[in-house]
C-alpha cells in the first residue's frame, strides 16, 4: 500500500512523470534495495497483466492527462486532470 501511495502522490500531487528512475527512487524511499527494484521493473513477467489492468481502468472512465503544474492547496502541485 505504501508503494501505491508514493506513486499516487508523486504523479498526481507532485506532477512528476513516473519513469524507471523515479520508480527506483520511490522504491528506495520506502525501503527496497535499488538493485532489486531495477531487476523487478526490468522483468516483463507481469507486463501483460499491467496493460490489461490499465485498459480496465480506461474502460470504466478513469484517465489521467498531464497538464500544466498548478498548486493544489495542501497537496503540493497537481499533475493530472479528473476524468
Amino acid at each position: 500500500m505504501q508503494a501505491r501511495y508514493k506513486c499516487f502522490q508523486t504523479f498526481f500531487a507532485d506532477g512528476i512523470f513516473i519513469d524507471r528512475d523515479v520508480l527506483v527512487k520511490l522504491g528506495k524511499e520506502i525501503g527496497f534495495d535499488a538493485k532489486t527494484v531495477k531487476r523487478v521493473i526490468s522483468d516483463e513477467k507481469y507486463l501483460d497483466t499491467v496493460h490489461e489492468r490499465a485498459k480496465d481502468w480506461v474502460r470504466v472512465g478513469v484517465k489521467s492527462e498531464c497538464r500544466q503544474r498548478t498548486p493544489v492547496q495542501g497537496l503540493g502541485w497537481g499533475g493530472a486532470t479528473q476524468p
